[in-house]
């Protein structure tokens, strides 16, 4: 498989869990359903609960965290080529782990809670 290949790969693994864990991050009250898919989409991916969290920190928050912070913040979530957009493009600006780390520490009350709903229905 050449290098490209397996890229696109892992981007197709990865965008339908990109797209439901960016639904964390919606202007609104989420119910039981919409946990209920976050956790099915992650496990039909194949991904683990700490694979998840590690995806959720460091490649999703980082790019959708800022509408908790907006008073007229996304209410209906993202396209899905929107969400491979703006992730790709966070991912392609290279080694920002430290950086990632960082906002992700300070951030991770703005979205703890709602993870914890998602990691209750994900067994490993």
């Amino acid at each position: 498989m050449s290098g490209e290949t397996s890229k696109e790969v892992w981007i197709e693994r990865r965008l339908p869990v990109w797209v439901a864990l960016s639904e964390l991050f919606i202007d609104t009250e989420l119910q039981p359903a919409a946990y209920d898919a976050i956790a099915r989409t992650i496990r039909q991916a194949g991904i683990g609960r700490a694979e998840a969290l590690t995806i959720l920190k460091e490649e999703v928050a980082p790019v959708f965290y800022s509408n908790t912070l907006s008073i007229a913040g996304n209410w209906t979530g993202w396209p899905e080529a929107e969400v491979r957009g703006s992730i790709m493009e966070h991912l392609s600006r290279g080694p920002v782990r430290r950086q990632v780390a960082v906002v992700a520490a300070k951030i991770w009350r703005s979205y703890a809670e709602r993870w914890e709903e998602v990691a209750r229905r994900l067994t490993d």
